[in-house]
């Protein structure tokens, strides 16, 4: 695993200044100077005629009279921007920046641009959207907060081979001017009028005379980091499988995979024709685009054509998630040269593989990960098609432990982790959606703030997650704890989300939230030891032991031993979180597996539960029955709800959203339980192979590229025996586990072989330790 930088520097800008539209110039702000509400306005505004906001050119040439040894820009442009030097575009981002609580956090671009400047005349250009900083006013509200109009900032510093250093940055000096960009919405997408375009805008010797001059702005407010996070980028371009005529004048479009992006067409045709795009994840039967899973958002795209030749469309500012697409010709001397499907996501690394024998569980560990790519952008986003695409704290802790076993999640979580502490109150609250200009509270969600470092702890071993936050989440832990009684802990606001469980009420189980401020209160007296935060652990300790007690006084029943209401999701959390009464452990887990069996053997939980059951079976040593929840194919569960899907849905039923990470929870057991390798930096030995034996597979194989190293883990079944391969970092230790009741069939191990069928590891010449307990053989590499 490559080295990255988690903690980002900050620029000073000098002299530049924050540069945009004059005062006035803006329906839209002028709506909110007078303190109107967006979303109620917006319908009639536009009814009215008022005109949204273009996208917006600004340029400056600049005369480079002296030898350039190296030249940097330092740039953002809010809410989205592309920039251009001489006409090329800058960098490969796109829908740069993401979104941050703007008013506290801005995070700006560095660019080499050495090679894109020449002697004499250069030009600097910028096209500027709306973006999350000045969104459609229509979704204004929780889901957007209008900061005001699109403004940059730049700093470009000139190197020169003479030791001197020149910077010119961003003032009064600039142009601008409305672009062909004539609509722009995350949520509804983008129109944009080629017939409005200015040929050499961002080139040399452009006539800009009329064109407004820049004027300061407002700064925006917020501290200036250099954005070191993986950046949205093109990632990836499909074809159609198939087309179709839905009506004259209008063709279907069907791809292989449901997936985050936009179309890209090439036409022909005469000046002023329209083409409409539309996108959705579903078809009807009669080939027409079932929308339903966009809800309010639109993901409409319009191009209205120059006439100038072959044209090129691919929206700027805004995204969809798509597998089917309509695209309806205003006129039929429009010729359709090619379309494509752009994926478009964060480009974060990959570093974990693996693969199975059995192609059902490989074809549900490719369409999680498909899911959880889309749900990546920026920040963990709930989904990326509809009218929220935030970063709702409950998707994004609970699969969390996906992500770190499939991708370098590090500089990716540690911005995130900055987000959350950006929407912390005086009280210590933080959103239950991050980032956001506003504090909303729900305890069932924000409790993934711990549990998303502790996560991040575990796979990469970096105690600097808690030096910077423990401060922040201890502040989110009193809070919930002073707000109770006696440790009696709000009811949650959405509790087990989308439970299937016979009367599921939005919150349930109650004791769900008790549960979480045990988990979090454990994680933070951990994480104190770690950091030396002594002063603490003894106020942890009491919270710990008190909440705990409070969970068992008013949630277990000592006679039926189980935690109310006796749930796949009570009991499951109640083991994974050590809560039982001594003793009662292997009871509780008896009536886990007897709620399994009450549902045929299939989950009733929504988007926690469903993870706290895996975590449970996985700690009790019952990989046998995790591995009859991959393979059901019973309602509900994870291959009827994939089959015929690319993604997986946000309900259990096939209804919500058509791409939604929140149920792919299961991938990371893919790694611990059936190839057996573990990562876990609270671990005196941080690498653990632990395989299931699955009778019904001949092999399970993966590898994960972490910060100790590159690591494998496999094994196969030859006859009745078995054949193990591991590959350890030179220099680091290992612990190796297996059953009892396979140990003796393990024959070859990194290709050594034992006559006498008892399996011994070697590291280089030395024999390996062997110790024993009532269930498993342990060798410690």
């Amino acid at each position: 695993m490559n080295t990255t930088r988690l903690f980002p520097s900050s620029y000073d800008f000098g002299e530049a200044k924050w540069i945009g539209r004059a005062a006035g110039e803006c329906p839209c702000r002028d709506a909110l100077d007078r303190g109107e509400v967006f979303g109620p306005i917006a319908a009639a505004a536009r009814d009215a005629g008022v005109p949204r906001c273009n996208s917006q050119y600004f340029r400056r040439e600049i005369d480079i009279q002296k030898h350039v040894r190296r030249a940097t820009v330092y740039t953002v442009g809010l809410g989205f921007y592309e920039m251009y030097i001489n006409g090329r575009h800058v960098g490969d981002k796109v829908l740069t920046p993401f979104t941050t609580e703007f008013s506290k956090k801005i995070l700006y671009d560095v660019y080499d641009v050495t090679a894109m400047l020449t002697p004499g005349k250069n030009t600097l250009a910028y096209e500027l959207g709306g973006g999350w900083f000045a969104p459609d006013p229509e979704f204004s509200d929780w889901r957007f907060f209008f900061y005001g109009n699109q403004r940059l900032i730049l700093s470009l510093e000139l190197d020169y081979y003479d030791g001197t250093v020149e910077k010119i940055v961003s003032d009064e000096s600039f142009r601008l001017h409305d672009g062909p960009v004539t609509f722009m919405s995350i949520f509804a997408g983008e129109k944009y009028d080629a017939r409005l375009e200015l040929p050499g805008w961002n080139r040399n010797g452009f006539d800009d005379s009329d064109w407004a001059q820049a004027v300061e702005v407002e700064a925006p407010g917020g501290k200036m980091l250099e954005n070191i996070y993986p950046p949205v980028r093109r990632l990836g371009v499909a074809f159609p499988l198939r087309t179709w005529e839905i009506v004259p004048g209008m063709k279907g479009y069907a791809f292989a995979e449901n997936l985050i992006g936009w179309l890209r067409i090439r036409v022909k045709g005469p000046r002023g024709a329209k083409i409409t795009l539309n996108q959705s994840e579903n078809l009807n039967a009669d080939g027409t685009l079932n929308a339903m899973t966009n809800r309010k958002a639109n993901n409409e795209d319009e191009y209205i054509l120059s006439g100038n030749d072959i044209e090129t469309f691919e929206p700027t500012f805004t995204w969809h998630n798509f597998q089917y697409a309509a695209v309806t010709l205003s006129d039929p001397a429009i010729e359709i040269i090619s379309i494509e499907q752009i994926n478009v996501r964060s480009d974060i690394p990959f570093v974990g593989k693996f693969e199975c024998s059995e192609p059902e569980i490989n074809t549900l560990h490719e369409k999680f990960m498909r899911t959880q790519m889309d749900c990546l952008m920026g920040v963990p986003i709930d989904c990326p098609q509809r009218d929220e695409r935030l970063g709702w704290l409950g998707d994004a802790y609970i699969t969390g432990q996906t992500c770190v076993y499939n991708l370098d999640m590090r500089s990716f979580y540690m911005n995130f982790m900055e987000d959350m502490r950006n929407t912390q109150n005086e009280a210590g609250n933080i959103s239950l959606i991050c980032p956001r200009p506003h504090t909303e509270p729900s305890f069932d969600w924000t409790a993934g703030y711990p549990v998303l470092a502790m996560f991040y702890y575990m796979a990469y071993g970096d105690d600097s997650i808690f030096r910077e936050y423990f401060d922040s989440m201890h502040a989110l832990q009193r809070c919930i704890r002073d707000e109770s009684e006696n440790y009696e802990i709000a009811r949650a606001r959405n509790g087990d989300w989308m439970s299937v469980i016979e009367g599921f009420v939005r919150g349930d189980p109650d004791c769900l939230t008790v549960m979480l401020f045990c988990w979090i209160t454990d994680i933070l007296r951990k994480a104190a030891k770690r950091i030396g935060r002594e002063e603490v652990i003894a106020e942890l300790d009491r919270d710990y032991d008190g909440a705990r007690a409070t969970c068992l006084a008013k949630y277990y029943d000592a006679e039926g031993k189980f935690f109310k209401p006796n749930s796949q999701c009570a009991n499951s959390l109640g083991l994974m979180l050590g809560l039982c009464p001594e003793g009662d452990e292997e009871a509780v887990l008896r009536a886990l597996l007897a709620n399994l069996e009450a549902t045929g053997g299939c989950f009733d939980t929504g988007i926690l539960g469903t993870k706290f059951v895996l975590e449970a079976l996985e700690k009790y040593d019952r990989q046998d029955v995790i591995y009859s929840l991959f393979m059901q194919d019973k309602y509900p569960s994870w291959r009827e709800l994939l089959s015929g899907r690319s993604t997986l849905p946000e309900k259990w039923n096939g209804g919500g959203s058509g791409c939604h990470a929140m149920f792919d929870v299961g991938d990371s057991y893919f790694y611990t339980t059936l190839a057996g390798l573990r990562i876990d930096h609270t671990k005196e030995t941080p690498i653990n192979f632990k395989p299931w034996l699955a009778p019904d597979l001949t092999y399970a194989r993966a590898e994960l590229d972490t910060v100790l190293g590159l690591v494998k883990a496999g094994w196969m079944k030859s006859g009745d025996d078995y054949i193990i391969n591991v590959t350890v970092p030179e220099g680091q230790c290992a612990t190796f586990e297996v059953h009892k009741d396979y140990a003796d069939r393990i024959v070859c191990v990194n290709g050594r072989r034992s006559l006498e069928r008892k399996f011994r590891l070697y590291g280089g010449e030395n024999v390996i330790y062997v110790t024993d307990d009532e269930r498993y053989v342990r060798y410690n590499l």
